[in-house]
């Protein structure tokens, strides 16, 4: 994580997770918030791309207002909660797990940076 963190910091529209310096805590899931509009890339453009590169990204989690059940069980719908919207709208995951090593994760920096232009 650290290494992301370092990687991704401190580039503008660009967020990486909080961590609270009185914690330490234990992320399985390394999620990375990205102004896409801002930067003119798609969401889905960059998975693509990534994907190509033997990277796999996912994006965690459709905001339970927008699932199914609910909009048809409650009548929920875009716009009824536009802060969780607008986080999901710009959020990614990124692969994190035991068995990476530092040139997995330096292949995941370097393919992200070309992909958002930052390269």
């Amino acid at each position: 994580m650290e290494r992301y963190n370092s990687a991704f910091g401190a580039f503008d529209n660009l967020t990486v997770p909080f961590e609270s310096p009185e914690c330490e805590s234990n992320f399985h899931l390394y999620v990375l918030k990205i102004d896409f509009e801002a930067i003119g890339v798609s969401r889905q453009g960059l998975m693509n791309r990534l994907k190509d590169k033997g990277i796999q990204t996912q994006v965690h989690y459709i905001p339970v207002h927008l699932q199914p059940y609910y909009q048809q069980q409650f009548g929920t719908n875009t716009g009824d909660c536009p802060e969780a919207e607008k986080y999901y709208s710009q959020c990614l995951s990124l692969p994190l797990f035991p068995a990476m090593t530092d040139m997995d994760i330096d292949h995941v920096i370097e393919e992200l940076k070309k992909g958002l232009r930052y390269v």
